[in-house]
C-alpha cells in the first residue's frame, strides 16, 4: 500500500501504477519460475546418477 500512495504522490496515474506493479510481478514470477527449473534440473541429475 506504501508503493502505491508513494507513486500516486509522485504523480502516477493509476493505469501506470497497475502496469508497472504488473510487468515487477509477471518478472519475479519468471525468476523464481527459473529458479525452480534450475533445481529440478539439479535434483534428476543427482537423481540419474544414483541409479
Amino acid at each position: 500500500m506504501e508503493l502505491l500512495s508513494d507513486a500516486f504522490n509522485a504523480g502516477w496515474g493509476k493505469l501506470e501504477v497497475l502496469a508497472a506493479m504488473n510487468r515487477i510481478a509477471d518478472q519475479a514470477a519468471l525468476k523464481l519460475d527459473a529458479k525452480v527449473q534450475v533445481d529440478v534440473a539439479s535434483y534428476l541429475k543427482k537423481f540419474s546418477r544414483k541409479s
